[in-house]
């Protein structure tokens, strides 16, 4: 009797605790979407608020293109994504107001639900054959220094400043002001990171380079990377070689010709098999707010 008592108590127990979970959010809970026309040297594109800031339930998406839009839903690098031309002219902002307590991962759903309601949005996934990158350290060893990792920095604070008309050197490449890591004028661009690792450091150079590009320097720590370039001269490497350090024409390195010069990396290339979204339909114009 005591044994059927104490299983008759866990019945009730469990169906309780069945009963207050609660379902993770998979929608916004108020969105609207603008359609946004592109002003070039004028125009304020950014990501700001939502989980993980300073204001949790409060999410914007300014001047994104449908592409980029697409991309951050799906967390996907430029390389892993195939859209119609006109997904990467077509700009919108989005507003939207976020349930407490979602997470980063919930953000991502609720954005990717809203694409599909919003723009009839449908995609498949394929493998693709591409080049892809072995981030290695060069002939004479890294030009960068080990640093602690510093406080983040604010995001909203530097959107903010990227407000402000954009300082250039003497050279046109752009001056980065206080909390900024990267940006970019007339094709020319600067990023300083700070207490940052390689890993870090390849990611951000597969989404200039639009491609996969791997950590291989086996360096584990966290760094103070300094570069410039000169993007509209940047160019691929071809299958099975390496990026060196030999000057090409242009108005500033190439973003390879920098990771050699400027950081002591090189980059080489292969071919491999990469699993890539491909849109299949998307609306032009999305339906009412």
């Amino acid at each position: 009797m005591r044994g059927m008592k104490l299983l008759f108590l866990a019945a009730p127990l469990i169906a309780l605790s069945t009963a207050f979970a609660q379902p993770r959010p998979v929608t916004f809970e108020v969105a609207s979407i603008h359609a946004v026309e592109a002003v070039p040297g004028r125009m304020v594109i950014g990501i700001r608020g939502g989980p993980g800031t300073k204001d949790p339930t409060n999410f914007v998406m300014e001047a994104l293109s449908l592409r980029d839009l697409t991309m951050t839903a799906f967390n996907l690098a430029p390389y892993e994504i195939t859209v119609p031309d006109w997904m990467a002219s077509s700009r919108f902002t989005v507003t939207a107001k976020v349930p407490a307590g979602a997470t980063k991962d919930d953000l991502k759903v609720m954005l990717r639900n809203l694409l599909e309601e919003r723009f009839q949005l449908k995609v498949h996934h394929e493998k693709k054959q591409m080049s892809v990158y072995d981030l290695v350290i060069g002939r004479d060893g890294p030009k960068f220094q080990t640093v602690d990792e510093p406080p983040s920095p604010d995001p909203d604070a530097a959107a903010a400043q990227a407000r402000t008309e954009l300082q250039k050197d003497k050279d046109g490449f752009p001056v980065l002001w206080k909390g900024a890591s990267m940006a970019m004028a007339n094709g020319k661009a600067r990023l300083h990171f700070e207490g940052k690792t390689v890993d870090y450091l390849a990611q951000q150079v597969s989404f200039q380079l639009r491609q996969p590009v791997k950590n291989s320097t086996g360096l584990t720590g966290t760094y103070d990377f300094q570069m410039f370039w000169d993007a509209a001269a940047t160019m691929t490497v071809p299958s099975g070689e390496s990026s060196g350090g030999a000057p090409t024409p242009g108005e500033g390195p190439t973003l390879q010709e920098a990771l050699s010069q400027q950081l002591g990396l090189r980059l080489v290339s292969k071919k491999d098999l990469v699993d890539v979204v491909i849109v299949d339909h998307c609306e032009k114009v999305p339906s009412a707010n």
